[in-house]
Parts: C-alpha cells; structure tokens; sequence
C-alpha cells in the first residue's frame, strides 16, 4: 500500500506539470552575454552565462544559453561529417565545485559526463555531448544548467570556465567521448556566498582536458524506449542494481518549436524519484517553454562493483 500510495503521488506531481508554462528565470542573479567571443569555427556566436541558487539557497547552478549561425554550423558538421560531436564543458579551475549530477538542458541526444580531473574525489567538470548528428539549427536557442555543491577546498571564490570543444571516441579510453578540440574557455568569477559575476575574467584559460585515470568509472545504459519510473525502478531493483543517476525526458514547446528537455536526476537516501529536486531543475527552463508531456526515464549510470549479483 505504501509503494501504491508513493507511485499516486508521482503521478500526481507530473500530472501537474503537464500542460503548464516553466517558472521564469527569477533565480538567474548573474549573467554574462558575449557575441563572437570564442574561435573555434564549431564555437557559438552567442554565449550568455548565468548563475543561480538552488530552491533551499544552499547549492550553486551554472548555467548557458548558446546560439549558432549558419558558420557555425558548418563548422560543426565538418567535423561531425569524421565522427566527431560537439562538447560544451563548464569546470570549476579553483576546486571549490563539485557537480550534483542534476542537470537540465535541451541538447538533442545528451551524453552527460561528469570528471574528477585532479583525484580530489570531486567532480569539478560536468559536460554534454551532442550525440545527434543534425546539430545545431541555426538561430534556435540551446541551454545547459548543471546544480553544483560546494566543496570549498580553496577558499570563498573561484573561477568556472565555459569551453566549446569538438570530441572524438578513442576505443583504448575508458569515457565514451574524448576532447578532440577545444576553444579558449570564457572565465566567470563567482563567491561561496554572494551572485556570480560580481566582478568577472575574460581571458582565455589554461584548462586541460584530461582526465583523472584512478577515477571510478561508472556503467552506463540507454533505453531504446522511454520507461515509466515505476517500470524503471521495478527493472533496477529486480537486478540489483543501485542506480547513482538518471535522466528523464519531457517534450516541450518553445519559441524554437517542439524539443526534448532532458533532466538528470540523483536519487538520495529518502527518495528515489525527488520531485523537490525536479521542480528547481524545471524552474530553470525559460519562460518561453512549456511543457506538453513526461517521456520517461530514457537512460541510467551506476557502480558495477555494488551489484548485488555481480559474478566475483
């Protein structure tokens, strides 16, 4: 009865956002636009950086809203045309950060990554992949957010950096995608405590891509159809599985016309489906969107090593 009780008040809950307008970008306290900033010939035209607060005021979120032109594009598909996807990658240069694994963007066919490029045991860089070949249109607007923790290893301010790559799969890596080529990254000051950008850095940056090879690497699965996120629990726990991460799918109307809005979720000790946690990430849509229908759950990562059926 409990279960059944639990599973009435999710649907509850997304019943509730059907059909509704996402809150505005209220939250947004700092932001940042720049036209033609970046070289690389797959780079934006447009960047517009933002930060925000989670719901409760204790986490950070970083967020980018892109655009590309016809250039642009070409760029793109040039080296989309040898295998190659592009990359957006936002990483903390001071070790302040460390990346939820809550995210938000309306990429087509996200791959989300989350590194740990020093060893420290947090992940300072969270970037997405565009799997779809097609990408980008031109002058429809694509946005990023990703919700960060605070791990204050280095004081109360830093530095992130915003960087448009091209990335490549190497069979011999352990990651599904690896940094081919990357533009200067756009640096954003922010503090602990008070709105990002009070003050800000625009230099190129000298990030490296690399990462860390002691880093615990997780195994990831894609479904070729949405589930319900009772059919996905019930499958997980069936296998004995302990998810650390999923995403779930929503098909929206925007300006741009209809698109996929894909969250990441991290279950916590009390709940597995924390709709706390996905009314913040959906306040973050622009107010121009509306969301027309939840898809599922479309894929999951988890730690191999805790499965309780794995073959020793």
């Amino acid at each position: 009865m409990k279960k059944q009780f639990k599973a009435l008040l999710l649907a509850g809950f997304l019943c509730v956002l059907m059909g509704g307008a996402a809150s505005a970008q209220s939250w947004c306290n700092g932001t940042g636009t720049w036209y033609y900033y970046y070289d690389g010939s797959y780079s934006p035209y447009y960047n517009n950086t933002c930060h925000g607060w989670t719901s409760t005021g204790s986490g950070h979120v970083f967020g980018v809203k892109m655009y590309w032109n016809s250039a642009g594009r070409t760029g793109v598909q040039n080296y989309v045309s040898s295998g190659k996807r592009y990359t957006h990658d936002i990483t903390d240069l001071n070790n302040n950060l460390s990346a939820t694994g809550t995210y938000s963007t309306n990429f087509p066919s996200p791959y989300v990554d989350f590194d740990d490029d020093n060893g420290n045991s947090e992940w300072e860089e969270a970037e997405v992949t565009v799997e779809n070949s097609n990408f980008p249109t031109v002058g429809t607007q694509y946005y990023i957010y990703f919700w960060y923790s605070w791990a204050g290893a280095s004081g109360n301010a830093g530095n992130v950096a915003y960087t448009p790559a091209m990335s490549e799969q190497i069979w011999y890596t352990s990651d599904k995608w690896d940094t081919y080529r990357y533009d200067k990254g756009l640096n954003r000051h922010y503090t602990k405590t008070g709105n990002l950008f009070d003050g800000y850095s625009k230099f190129p940056s000298d990030l490296i891509f690399q990462e860390d090879e002691n880093e615990k690497q997780f195994e990831r699965r894609r479904f070729e159809e949405p589930l319900s996120v009772d059919s996905f629990r019930q499958q997980i726990e069936a296998a004995g599985i302990k998810v650390r991460g999923y995403a779930l799918e929503f098909e929206v109307e925007s300006e741009d016309g209809p698109q996929i809005v894909t969250v990441g979720l991290v279950p916590t000790a009390d709940e597995f489906f924390p709709s706390a946690t996905l009314q913040d990430v959906l306040s973050t849509l622009p107010d121009t969107v509306t969301i027309k229908r939840f898809r599922g759950v479309v894929s999951y990562y988890f730690d191999s090593a805790s499965m309780s059926d794995r073959t020793r």
